[in-house]
Order: C-alpha cells, then structure tokens, then sequence
C-alpha cells in the first residue's frame, strides 16, 4: 500500500533485517481520520510480526492510551522510535540522515493524515531524547507507537523491549 515506503525498506534490508520493531499499512476501513480508524484497524487485540521477522509483538490498542500528536513531533518520534530499535537491537551504526529519510519518504507518501502516539512527544532541544511518558500498548515493559491514519490508509511504527 506504500510503495515508496516499502521500497525504501527493502533497499536497504542491511539496516533492518535484525531490528525489532514493526511496520505495517492497511486500508482504513472506516475512512475516518479519527482515533476510532485506529481502533477499528487494529481491533481489541493484534499481533503484528517485526520488519526482521524476528519476533511479534501483542498490540492491545486503547482509546485512552493513544493522543493525536502534531505533525512535527510524529516525524521527531519516528525517527527516534527506528534509533530506538537500533541502538536495543542492532549492532550496526546507521546515520541519523537516513532515518530521517525514511520517515520524510513515509510521511510524504501519507500525505495529509493525523497522527497518533501512546508516547508523550518532548518539544524540539527539551531532551537529548523527544520521547516521554507513555502508556502502553503491547505487553513489553516499554513501548512505542505511532500510527498516522489518512481517509484510505492506516500505517503504524512500533518498537518494544524489555529492557
């Protein structure tokens, strides 16, 4: 459903392909672009299967766990949620500039959406890390996840760990 998304990432499988988090797109059933598309994508209950295909994660997707966050802050938590899952999981260094890449590819091909996190979002040079609190949405003792819904799409991001 993202073509230019799922090229990005299968061009570059190196990055990837020991990681933990998951990606994943689907039509939006119910063409709302409100929290309910996301409920309604996800249902009461998901497993979604990491990008490496290394392991599942368990989405257990509430309405009082996800806000609408700005589009600045979802590109901000994007970007740290994939630095997130490489620094817990990956051995490689990958540049910054390529994740921002990814997700200026992603969110392009998004187009006009809302966004939604579990993860309180820090304004810009408020910490070295832009995310916060949250509540949680797998069964990890840590997690992120953000989900950008248009009238045709739902595509979420999620990084989980036990540390």
């Amino acid at each position: 459903m993202l073509l230019r998304t799922e090229h990005f990432l299968a061009e570059n499988p190196e990055i990837w392909d020991d990681g933990g988090f998951a990606f994943g797109s689907g039509p939006n059933r119910i063409t709302s672009t409100g929290a309910e598309a996301v409920l309604a994508f996800f249902g009461s209950r998901s497993v979604v299967t990491a990008r490496s295909g290394s392991g599942n994660h368990e989405v257990l997707v509430t309405e009082k766990a996800i806000r609408e966050i700005e589009f600045e802050a979802g590109h901000r938590a994007l970007v740290q949620l994939l630095a997130n899952d490489l620094r817990m999981f990956s051995y490689r260094q990958v540049r910054r500039e390529v994740l921002e890449e990814l997700a200026n590819i992603f969110y392009a091909e998004m187009g006009p959406s809302r966004i939604y996190s579990n993860t309180f979002i820090y304004p810009p040079g408020q910490r070295k890390s832009c995310l916060g609190p949250w509540s949680p949405v797998t069964k990890h003792s840590m997690d992120t996840f953000v989900c950008v819904v248009n009238e045709e799409c739902v595509a979420y991001w999620l990084y989980g760990d036990d540390e």
